[in-house]
């Protein structure tokens, strides 16, 4: 049942882990690192994140890198314990009486209610749309009446 509920947390956050996968990365040539700005802002960072200050600021990058990346990785585990967590609160509304299928219903509901938000996303922009147009009253204060 872990499985699927794995699998169902995956589906939904499964497109920003490609994104970030799929995300192309910058060359950083010696010229921008030698930069005042990129300087500053290094030391900012290195500052922020409690990384001892380097001389060569390739190196310090490499730290601030490797520091977000353990970052990253411990919120995403303490993401992953939350989401197990809400999809096994989740209510179904009915029970099977067997737990895989209800894991799996579950899954199935979330798909679906993702979908209609993205429905609902659509109708919203239509709606917009059509009152830019229609919903845009012009006032004759000297006839003292609104509309067109």
């Amino acid at each position: 049942s872990d499985v699927y509920k794995r699998q169902g947390i995956n589906a939904e956050y499964g497109e920003l882990k490609k994104k970030k996968q799929n995300k192309n990365k910058m060359d950083v040539t010696d010229e921008d690192l030698n930069s005042i700005e990129v300087n500053e802002a290094l030391v900012e960072i290195a500052n922020t994140l409690g990384i001892p200050l380097h001389p060569n600021p390739r190196v310090m990058l490499q730290a601030i890198h490797q520091s977000t990346e353990i970052l990253i990785e411990q919120s995403n585990k303490e993401i992953n314990e939350v989401d197990q967590q809400l999809f096994s609160q989740l209510p179904l509304g009915f029970d099977t009486g067997d737990n895989i299928v209800n894991d799996c219903s579950k899954v199935l509901r979330l798909q679906h209610v993702i979908g209609l938000r993205e429905i609902q996303v659509a109708i919203n922009a239509k709606i917009g749309q059509v009152q830019s147009v229609t919903a845009n009253p012009k006032t004759n204060t000297k006839l003292g009446k609104v509309g067109r």
